[in-house]
Parts: structure tokens; C-alpha cells; sequence
């Protein structure tokens, strides 16, 4: 979500919902963007935990694998050579020199210190998802059991040993490119996470 949002906030958004209020007024009785009042109500209302897990639908919906690859697709369409030089250009748009001062603005907006401190938010919030807490606790139990460590994967999928890191403690997935490279490394039978999960 866009802020971190108190229970009190939650339930007014929802009151204020239920009562039929316009999504612009509950947005200024509430304090929030329009988007965070939507994501509250008939995101959740089509069960969803989150706007980013209804975007990510909508982009399978529309045949992409993911939704980075559908925001790729869309760049490419607007005539950008790719989706960080369309983001450039939008944060220029804005008035900021670059993606990462706009990023920046955005952290210190929804109430963190700094972009680091908001992408560890976030990275914390990734860590408790279910399907990262599956793949940390395989990652590990594979790497055990064949005597390895995370340097060791790092040099057999070709990513960082951060990267390792942030897959190992849950706080990111990997592409399906770096997937298909750790399940053949860890000699794994699967052919997506999906299945791999299960």
C-alpha cells in the first residue's frame, strides 16, 4: 500500500465505503490517495490482498508471464527502448532529475526516512509472503544437502551472492530465467515455482 495505514484509517475507509461515499471524498476524509481507498475496497472485494497482487493478475489475464514483463510490453508500446528509460522520462516529467530522486520522494512520502528504509520495509513484507517463506526453506534445505553455499549458487545461476541472499532469505524471487539455473543447480525436478512450491 501506499502508506503505512492504521487499523482506525482502515475501518473508516471501509465505513465511509459501505455508506456509499464517492471514492474522493472517503480520499479526503481518510487522508489517503484515491488509489489507496480503491485498493482497500473493490480490490478486496475481488480478493485480492493487495493492488500489486491485482495488477499482477491482470497482467496474466492479458497473457504475460508476470506483471514486469507486461510493464516491458507497454514501454516498448509507448517507444522506449525499455521500462527504467520510460521511467526516466516519466520522473523528469515530474520534475526530477531522475527515477531515483523520484523514488526517493515517493519513500519519504509514505512516511519512511529514506528509499532504503522503505525497500527494507518492503523486503520485510516479502519475506512473510508464503511462497517466499516456501522457497527460503527449500533453498536452504537443498543447499544443505548437498554441502553447498550461497557463493556456490551465486556462481552457478550467475547472479551476485546478494542476490543469493535476498532469494535465500525470502526477500526476493527469482526470474524465471534464474530459476530454471537454481533448480538445475540444486538438481531439483520442477519446471516452474509454482509447481515447485506445492
Amino acid at each position: 500500500m501506499p502508506k503505512r495505514i492504521s487499523e482506525e484509517i482502515i475501518n473508516l475507509i471501509e465505513r465511509l465505503y459501505r455508506d456509499n461515499v464517492s471514492y474522493t471524498e472517503i480520499a479526503k476524509t481518510a487522508g489517503v490517495s484515491i488509489g489507496t481507498v480503491y485498493s482497500y475496497t473493490k480490490i478486496r472485494e475481488r480478493g485480492f490482498k493487495s493492488s500489486s497482487d491485482y495488477r499482477e493478475y491482470l497482467a496474466r489475464e492479458r497473457g504475460f508471464k508476470s506483471l514486469s514483463e507486461y510493464q516491458e510490453h507497454l514501454a516498448r508500446e509507448r517507444g522506449f527502448k525499455s521500462l527504467s528509460e520510460y521511467q526516466e522520462h516519466l520522473a523528469r516529467e515530474r520534475g526530477f532529475k531522475s527515477s531515483s530522486d523520484y523514488r526517493e520522494y515517493l519513500a519519504r512520502e509514505r512516511g519512511f526516512k529514506s528509499l532504503s528504509e522503505y525497500q527494507e520495509h518492503l523486503a520485510r513484507e516479502r519475506m512473510n509472503l508464503p511462497k517466499n517463506k516456501k522457497l527460503s526453506k527449500l533453498l536452504k534445505k537443498k543447499l544443505k544437502e548437498l554441502g553447498k553455499n550461497q557463493s556456490w549458487l551465486g556462481e552457478q545461476i550467475d547472479v551476485s551472492r546478494q542476490m543469493v541472499s535476498f532469494y535465500v532469505a525470502g526477500k526476493s524471487i527469482p526470474n524465471e530465467v534464474s530459476l530454471i539455473k537454481i533448480l538445475t543447480a540444486l538438481k531439483i525436478d520442477s519446471h516452474t515455482l509454482e509447481d515447485l512450491l506445492e
